[in-house]
């Protein structure tokens, strides 16, 4: 009992149908209330198949805190009815992380990038829906992040695993005054500016993996993935997708990857507030796409080859069911690989796969 006479119960507060939701264990099952005509639903079913869920939990999808019931269900329904901060119960729990629109906005330090935020607790993937966007004439600037991503995609349409509350997983509209054939420097750019805001706010070293990248000590941690559309040999936009992996613990990581894939938590030994990372990598790369469009992309490569460690060495280069061998001796102006094979010939590559 508490000070008010009220019985303590066991409260599991989770995310049902874009919710928030109280579980409580009645006869064996699991009930949620909810704001949809305050009706009482049976959804334990809900609860395991669509409600997404905060980690660090014995038990997943469930946040497991002691206070009256009544005070419970004030407070999360209150937040339901608009008010933009979350219940201190819930927020002010240790490792709470959300990210939600305010939650963005309050970290952001950018004019341009994240102007608008489309945030989503699961979206099939973020570069879809901010491509429709785009096409729908949507400005520079937005914003689109999801917790989850169920349909993420890497190059050559490659899965790229996204769960619940683990990462960064974002994209955003850009509409550059640049001609077509320049589209393929916007990947570097986005990857020295991950790697400034990780340096910056973290401390650590990344490298930088031609074409798309960033890595600790060979693991994957971060990919970058451009989309362009086209008119008249100028760029009309282009959807830029980040994947970050940033709070996964080993164990977190699908089997066949563990010995490719890392995250920022493992390698600085702690978890990393996600927001926060989320307004550094939108700084940087806000000051370096202003340094595009007034001095060109020179810098911004010059910065991406000194952190690759393959630059200036040999490499080998899988494109399709060809191989390419040769010394990586430079970036061109369109963003290509410049290979010079043995033989001494220079072979330009738009795409492909490296290795070392």
């Amino acid at each position: 009992m508490n000070n008010t006479g009220q019985r303590q119960k066991t409260i599991n507060i989770l995310i049902f149908q874009g919710k928030f939701c109280l579980y409580y264990k009645q006869k064996g099952n699991y009930s949620a209330s909810h704001r949809r005509g305050r009706r009482k639903r049976r959804a334990f079913l809900c609860f395991q198949q669509k409600a997404w869920c905060f980690p660090e939990l014995s038990e997943p999808g469930r946040i497991k805190l002691s206070f009256s019931a009544t005070s419970a269900f004030s407070a999360v329904n209150s937040y339901t009815e608009g008010k933009e901060e979350l219940p201190n119960m819930i927020k002010d729990r240790p490792g709470f992380d959300l990210l939600s629109e305010e939650r963005i906005k309050a970290a952001l330090r950018t004019e341009l990038l994240g102007n608008r935020i489309y945030a989503f607790w699961s979206v099939g993937s973020t570069n879809d829906f901010a491509y429709r966007r785009a096409l729908q004439g949507d400005f520079e600037g937005v914003l689109v992040i999801a917790e989850q991503q169920t349909k993420g995609k890497g190059r050559k349409s490659r899965h790229w695993d996204s769960p619940f509350y683990k990462g960064l997983w974002f994209s955003l509209i850009l509409r550059p005054d640049i001609e077509a054939s320049k589209a393929g420097l916007l990947p570097y750019l986005a990857g020295v500016s991950v790697a400034e805001a990780i340096e910056n706010s973290l401390s650590q070293k990344p490298d930088l993996k031609w074409p798309n990248d960033l890595l600790f000590q060979g693991k994957k941690f971060c990919g970058i993935l451009s989309e362009v559309e086209f008119k008249n040999g100028k760029v009309t936009f282009i959807v830029l997708g980040i994947g970050i992996n940033v709070n996964q613990k080993t164990e977190d990581f699908p089997e066949r990857y563990r010995n490719q894939a890392t995250s920022l938590r493992h390698e600085c030994n702690s978890r990393i507030d996600r927001a926060d990372l989320l307004a550094e990598v939108l700084f940087r790369l806000e000051q370096n796409y202003k340094l595009m469009s007034t001095h060109g992309l020179n810098e911004i490569v010059s910065k991406w080859k000194i952190r690759c460690p393959q630059f200036g060495k040999e490499v080998v280069i899988m494109q399709d069911d060809e191989q390419y061998q040769g010394k990586f001796i430079d970036i061109d102006a369109n963003g290509c690989l410049v290979l010079q094979t043995e033989s001494g010939e220079i072979k330009k590559i738009v795409a492909g796969d490296i290795r070392f």
